[in-house]
């Protein structure tokens, strides 16, 4: 018999091997490569599975790894009873939660009167969450009454507007965020207050802040009572037009998310850019941050046929109306969902 820390070094290495490489798309994967919530994060258990066949010591470990990422789908089937495989709750250190409908229609219809918790999960450190589709949903945050204290980390995807408001519930829910990462396709223009797509006459590259500066300026006034937030990575995809007249690195000030329009017409006069830079100095910022970096990625202009636009409504009308049926516990009917909460083949 192997020892038990050589058994545990070849397990974590098969697991991470056989997990998929974290989607670089700033939209949704459904809308870049017509998958339906595909789920990225962590190995597949298929993958994995014949390790826990080997011995009983093999298994434990297998299952020990293999749930330090949970993917919740289904809130009242994932989290409404941990003991179904004892220490899922000790083992679980990312919880990968899907968002399938729109959180504002959920509460102005009142479905989150009791809110799901993950405060089981002792020793969680990360928390993802990926919006809908298209969706223009406001502050995903709100879905939690509570999060556990040792949260450090949160990834937010997808969000159609990433707008400040956003980042409000993060400073009482989450007080000890070290890392945030927001990987969208709109950036947050602090000087028209709009998300858009950037369009820019040359291709950008990645734009590292080492000084704490390089946040939106509401970002800085909603992230300042986070005293522990070191690090900040945002995403923004852009499509090329030599007609905006000017690149991100032709600026004299630092960039901070603003639109191709502000930043064309703003950006480069040198009476405005004092005043700006004023303004954004006076903000409160968060005391610890020290990295901010922006990446960037040409936007997709896909085309759809009409028949699979149709098809991709119905979807997610179909999800949309059975997850509140489930949030609100009047439906105790699953025969439309397979073994991973998902409603299709």
């Amino acid at each position: 018999m192997l020892p038990v820390e050589l058994i545990r070094e070849i397990v974590f290495c098969h697991v991470d091997d056989a997990t998929p490489e974290k989607p670089t798309d700033l939209v949704h994967p459904y809308l870049s490569r017509n998958q339906w919530f595909d789920d990225t994060s962590k190995a597949y258990w298929d993958s994995v599975s014949s390790l826990s066949l080997v011995s009983k010591v093999f298994r434990e470990i297998t299952l020990e790894v293999w749930f330090q990422t949970l993917v919740v789908r289904e809130p009242k089937v994932h989290l409404a009873d941990l003991s179904t495989i004892p220490g899922v709750a000790q083992w679980t250190r990312v919880v990968h939660w899907f968002n399938p409908s729109s959180v504002s229609e959920g509460l102005s219809l009142g479905h989150f009167s009791s809110r799901r918790s993950l405060m089981a999960f002792v020793r969680l450190r990360k928390l993802r969450i990926d919006a809908f589709p298209s969706d223009h949903s406001h502050i995903l945050l709100e879905m939690f009454e509570e999060l556990p204290l040792t949260v450090v980390e949160l990834e937010l995807r997808y969000l159609e507007s990433p707008s400040p408001q956003q980042l409000v519930p993060a400073a009482t829910l989450l007080p000890n965020l070290r890392v945030l990462d927001m990987h969208q396709e709109h950036a947050w223009c602090s000087l028209c207050n709009t998300c858009n797509v950037l369009r820019l006459k040359d291709d950008p590259v990645s734009i590292p802040y080492t000084n704490g500066d390089g946040l939106p300026k509401l970002y800085n006034r909603y992230l300042a009572p986070l005293s522990h937030l070191r690090t900040v990575r945002l995403s923004a995809a852009y499509t090329l037009d030599l007609s905006v007249g000017v690149g991100l690195q032709d600026l004299k000030t630092p960039w901070r998310g603003e639109c191709g329009e502000c930043t064309s017409l703003h950006l480069t006069d040198e009476t405005f850019v004092s005043d700006w830079e004023a303004k954004n100095k006076e903000e409160p910022h968060p005391p610890s941050l020290r990295e901010v970096t922006w990446s960037f990625a040409l936007a997709q202009e896909e085309e759809s046929s009409e028949e699979e636009y149709v098809d991709y409504v119905d979807k997610v009308t179909r999800v949309r109306h059975r997850f509140w049926k489930e949030v609100d516990h009047n439906s105790d009917d699953d025969s439309e969902w397979d073994y991973d909460g998902r409603e299709w083949d």
